[in-house]
């Protein structure tokens, strides 16, 4: 349908041009600030009127009740001009972006530069020779300095999570499983689920807009029920841990809080 419609071709080439730049700069800020500060590094390295904005593009998205949502990395809730704010912040500057970019003031001056044709290719407004060449020559200046097989693999990908869902009702059922292994005081297996799930992106409280404090308790508890002796004769002080523990309270308040949030992530899928 799009090859029908009289789009300028110099829209479409420097476009383009945009979506890698712009896609490259988001994946460069999520995977060098997760290295730096862990996968939730959002809720700590995003400037405060940033942090604001992303909060409000997501629930605007999830209110819309008559699209279907991808749970997308915060980082795609922001403007363009919200990626230089982000390099440019101190410590997020002198502690990843510096060795990528080397000076603040080319990299800086070069998205300042770019965001008022960004803007105007983002509006429909035609686009000219001289937009087409400096898109083209951002996005060759990013490519060298962070090195184009990098690059490439960058604006290649998307961090969204669609199954957000089936991982909540997976991680359900492992702490189901485990918990009837605590009971009957035999081994648990290794936690699958939940390690992979305490190291998401998307399992916090604020992205996910519901408590998971009981959640964390109850397989923090089987956690440490694992990391218990259960060898022969163990049983009696494995069975005296669980109940002082409260592990099946725990259970209790954890099975209500997946219910809760089950039923919330069913709106954002």
């Amino acid at each position: 349908m799009c090859q029908r419609l009289p789009v300028p071709p110099l829209n479409v080439e420097a476009y383009c041009h945009l979506f890698g730049i712009e896609t490259g700069l988001r994946e460069l800020i999520i995977e060098t600030l997760d290295r730096v500060a862990g996968p939730t590094w959002y809720k700590t390295r995003l400037p405060g009127d940033v942090l604001a904005k992303y909060r409000e593009g997501l629930k605007y998205e999830r209110d819309a009740k008559w699209i279907q949502v991808v749970p997308h990395h915060p980082i795609y809730y922001t403007d363009f001009a919200d990626l230089r704010k982000i390099i440019e912040r101190s410590d997020n500057w002198s502690k990843a972006f510096e060795q990528v970019f080397g000076r603040k003031d080319l990299i800086a001056s070069t998205l300042s530069e770019l965001e008022v044709i960004r803007n105007k290719i983002a509006h429909n407004r035609k686009a000219t020779d001289g937009d087409l060449a400096m898109t083209k020559s951002c996005l060759t200046k990013l490519s060298e300095a962070i090195g184009a097989e990098r690059f490439a693999s960058l604006v290649g990908r998307c961090t969204c999570a669609p199954d957000i869902l089936e991982s909540l009702r997976a991680l359900r059922e492992e702490g189901r499983a485990m918990f009837a292994c605590c009971s009957e005081c035999k081994p648990v297996p290794h936690l699958r689920v939940w390690a992979s799930a305490r190291e998401s992106w998307w399992f916090d409280e604020s992205y996910l807009d519901n408590s998971l404090e009981e959640i964390c308790k109850f397989f923090q508890a089987l956690e440490g029920y694992a990391a218990l002796p259960h060898g022969r004769g163990s049983g009696y002080m494995l069975e005296a841990w669980f109940k002082a523990k409260d592990v099946a309270g725990l259970f209790v308040a954890a099975e209500k809080e997946f219910s809760a949030l089950i039923a919330n992530s069913l709106e954002v899928k």
